[in-house]
């Protein structure tokens, strides 16, 4: 279902509104007219995908925007909503009384099936605070406020302007409506015989925990029941119980007997420490008493009856009379004059909060040398009111000290009331995050040297239950592949994706790509606050047990960072990394089903058996999708280098492949075809030609399904992102090439010198009879041949 230009159209021409508001409302369905989560404001951004728009809509709160949201997400009335519609020029009036045009965005158009509405959401606080700094724009009715200024503006175009606040968006009922919504979309009760015993339980019993329901009826899944409770059909306290508490969650057929039966909580208050003392001082009391009644004399006796006297008179108790009130005691003024201890304060805000980030010590001495000359003659304060000045402004200063980082890490906690409840479902909200790894894994080996790296650990962990629901390793820095893969992972172990994932502010994150996957899953994509290190601890959490309980124990750890430089060469991490990715891969499944078996310290029951009993009974929690070629191909990562030979295919990737398929020789846009790699398989592409997506494959394709799934896919991931110890193994490798063709020339140079052959040109003819031709020869004197 979704709100269309011609449902737009029918809109418009069945309501009788003005030329001006109709152009207004054609704008805002084109879409917002402003980014959400842009400025220095804290807030949480939600990008919720919407089955009544057909479209993802963006809001800045979760307790305000989003809240309103998913009120009229769920209102029957409301037929269609825009976030962020256009600007319009509102006059206002600021603090000193002067009157200007200021711009003004609205947070939504709502269009109701009685009249078209634009509101502004903003928290309870603000608004009061509004009315009390600007009278004549604001105003208060009751629990109703009204921004003036933009009625006024609005009225220009035929349109009305409503203030919505927190308080009219109570968090129980839009967790349930939310609940609802789910249950709705993914699941229907078309067992009537079902709905009749459901009926036929409520009639004996008025009123039942949703809980004893199901028992009585010998059922788990909640799904009918929460269905009823849509329908009208059984009632339960919307804006008190929380449909996914089944214990602690009545309903009845009966609103009005509901409302009479069913507990109520008030809420909690505060007391005067007079009315409620500590426990040390009323045992002190109890123990004055006591002598008083063993009639013991003493001025102090005296002093005792003649207080208990006095506060008999007043209406007080005894015991109250005569227990201390110690914490009335003590000086509360100051030893020295006041014009110093403001120096001393003004001196150490400034020095403290310094960019230069000076220490205690050397605020002291410099104040010291500071105070000598500013008040001569007299004393500055002392070592420890400097000590307790520096502590009452370390949070103040830790911003200009370190950043928006270090300030939100020292900001004081928001109030708990003003939160957004906590998800009570499995896969109602995941938390995902990245984490260098505190290990070296091996990823290339020769004869003499193993090249290591530290692998990227992306998770997705339930928020509800602590479950680790997907994970993803890579060598290279977070990017959307890790994004994408973690997604894949969910769905393969579970089957199932959360409703919504709660990211920082990565680039990673906030990429169209992932924006974009999300959406076509249909999943919420929360943006926690940028530099605030107390969100996100679902993730944070899981990673530092990991590093503590797991990685400290493995071989080539540098999880005690501390004695990294203290440590020789021979003895450093990378010298003794023995596991390689796959042995990482498996380990961290081995950790996580450890860790989820385990009785946490602040629940009754271990992740795991919290996990399937909330699957158990709420079965359409996240959002089911069949793992096939669609998901994969939506989920592969684009190539933006490609090139096409048509007698090899395509070359793709670092290091280059090259991929082939026989509908790539049918293709007539050769040049223009846009490739996705699958991360998982570097043997394996998708390339769009025309309308259809068909995978390719590199040589090796049959040889890498045939290996076990996980040793796969860590090859892909080692060929894939390890090109930095490619890099270096390849360069060593270059330098040793050259050293051996040196080695080569330099034996050819030596026998060549052992071996030298003369010129032609210089040889001279030698006559071997010369030398016999010099000697004198005498000719034998022979008589007969005996002699000789």
């Amino acid at each position: 279902m979704s709100f269309s230009t011609k449902d737009l159209d029918d809109y418009l021409k069945k309501h009788d509104l003005s030329e001006r508001a109709r152009d207004y409302i054609r704008a805002a369905s084109q879409g917002p007219s402003r980014d959400v989560g842009t400025t220095t404001y804290r807030s949480v951004v939600c990008e919720y995908p919407s089955r009544k728009m057909g479209t993802s809509i963006a809001t800045e709160s979760r307790t305000g925007e989003f809240a309103y949201a998913s009120l009229l997400e769920y209102d029957p009335d409301v037929l269609a909503y825009y976030e962020q519609p256009p600007m319009v020029d509102c006059v206002r009036t600021d603090r000193k009384g002067r009157r200007g045009v200021r711009a003004y965005y609205p947070d939504f158009l709502v269009l109701r099936c009685t009249t078209p509405t634009v509101a502004q959401v903003k928290p309870y606080d603000a608004l009061v605070e509004k009315t009390e700094s600007y009278p004549t724009d604001w105003c208060r009715e009751g629990d109703r406020f009204r921004d003036l200024a933009a009625e006024s503006a609005f009225a220009k175009l035929g349109l009305v302007h409503e203030v919505v606040g927190s308080h009219d968006l109570p968090k129980i009922r839009v967790a349930n409506l939310q609940l609802l919504l789910q249950a709705k979309a993914k699941a229907d009760l078309h067992d009537v015989a079902l709905r009749s015993e459901i009926l036929r339980v409520l009639d004996r019993n008025a009123v039942l925990r949703v809980s004893e329901l199901a028992q009585q009826l010998k059922m788990t899944d909640l799904t009918p029941i929460i269905l009823m409770v849509d329908d009208g059909q059984i009632h339960t306290l919307l804006d008190t119980m929380l449909l996914s508490q089944p214990d602690s969650c009545w309903v009845s057929r009966s609103p009005r007997v509901l409302a009479a039966v069913a507990p109520t909580k008030g809420n909690i208050g505060s007391a005067n420490v007079e009315h409620v003392p500590p426990f040390l001082q009323v045992r002190r009391g109890v123990d004055i008493l006591s002598r008083l009644e063993a009639n013991e004399k003493g001025r102090s006796i005296r002093r005792y009856r003649k207080a208990i006297e006095e506060a008999t008179a007043s209406g007080k108790s005894a015991l109250a009379a005569v227990t201390p009130k110690t914490y009335l005691s003590g000086n509360r003024n100051g030893k020295r004059p006041p014009d110093i201890l403001e120096e001393a304060e003004r001196f150490i805000r400034e020095q403290w909060g310094d960019v230069c980030r000076r220490t205690r010590a050397s605020c002291l001495r410099l104040y010291k040398t500071h105070a000598a000359k500013q008040h001569p003659g007299q004393a500055p304060v002392s070592r420890p009111t400097l000590k307790a000045i520096i502590s009452r402004h370390t949070h103040e200063g830790a911003q200009s000290r370190g950043g928006i980082r270090a300030g939100n890490a020292v900001e004081s906690p928001t109030n708990v009331e003003d939160r957004v409840l906590p998800a009570t479902r499995p896969f109602e909200r995941a938390s995902c995050d990245h984490y260098l790894c505190d290990v070296y894994c091996a990823v290339l080996v020769e004869e003499k040297k193993v090249y290591t790296a530290k692998p990227w650990l992306t998770i997705l962990r339930d928020c509800a239950t602590g479950v680790l629901l997907g994970y993803w390793l890579s060598f290279r820095s977070p990017s959307r592949t890790a994004c994408a893969m973690v997604l894949r992972s969910c769905l393969r172990r579970h089957g199932r994706l959360p409703e919504g994932i709660v990211v920082d502010r990565g680039s990673e994150f906030r990429s169209v790509y992932f924006a974009a996957l999300l959406a076509h899953c249909a999943v919420a994509l929360i943006l926690r606050p940028s530099s605030h290190p107390r969100y996100g601890s679902e993730a944070e959490r899981l990673f530092g047990d990991f590093k503590t309980q797991w990685l400290n124990l493995r071989p080539g750890n540098t999880a005690v960072h501390q004695e990294s430089r203290s440590v020789s060469s021979s003895h450093k991490a990378s010298a003794h990394a023995e596991m390689w990715l796959s042995d990482l891969y498996q380990e961290i499944g081995q950790f996580s089903d450890w860790r989820e078996d385990i009785i946490p310290n602040s629940g009754p029951c271990a992740p795991r058996v919290l996990f399937k009993e909330g699957l158990g009974r709420f079965p359409f929690s996240g959002h089911e999708i069949p793992f096939d070629d669609t998901f994969r191909i939506a989920s592969a990562i684009e190539e933006a280098k490609v090139s096409f030979d048509p007698a090899r295919g395509l070359l793709i990737g670092d290091p280059k492949k090259w991929y082939w398929s026989p509908v790539l020789a049918r293709s007539s846009a050769r040049k223009k075809l846009e490739v996705r790699r699958d991360p998982e398989d570097q043997t394996t592409v998708y390339a769009r030609i025309g309308d259809q997506w068909h995978p390719c494959f590199s040589s090796g394709h049959d040889l890498a399904q045939a290996k076990d799934p996980i040793i796969a896919f860590c090859d892909s991931i080692v060929s894939l992102t390890c090109s930095e110890a490619r890099k270096e193994a390849k360069d060593k490798a270059d330098i040793a090439l050259v050293g051996e063709v040196r080695k080569a020339d330099e034996r050819l140079k030596a026998k060549e010198a052992m071996i030298s052959v003369p010129d032609k040109k210089d040889e001279v003819a030698i006559d071997p009879f010369a030398s016999l031709r010099d000697l004198d020869v005498e000719s034998p004197n022979a008589t007969s041949w005996e002699v000789l």
